[in-house]
């Protein structure tokens, strides 16, 4: 039905590519808005670091958890 109408056949879908990657296109990311892994870290990593060493380091092994949290609020503050 949609090959009717021109959608999904090679040269629509090469049009499409062709236009999606053209060089004269920043290839920028541009974020609209706070994402869920954005919302998680900024609910729970407090909570996470806190508990981490009782909870999770037997199961998960000792981590770089300062560097963890460095490069999060990192991340968070600057987007």
């Amino acid at each position: 039905m949609l090959e009717a109408w021109g959608f999904m056949t090679p040269a629509y879908v090469e049009e499409q590519l062709s236009f999606l990657l053209s060089k004269d296109q920043p290839h920028t990311y541009v974020q609209r808005g706070t994402n869920i892994l954005q919302t998680i870290f900024k609910k729970h990593l407090q909570d996470f670091a806190e508990n981490y060493e009782a909870k999770y380091a037997r199961t998960y092994g000792r981590i770089r958890l300062e560097r963890i949290i460095e490069m999060v609020e990192h991340g968070l503050n600057n987007r």
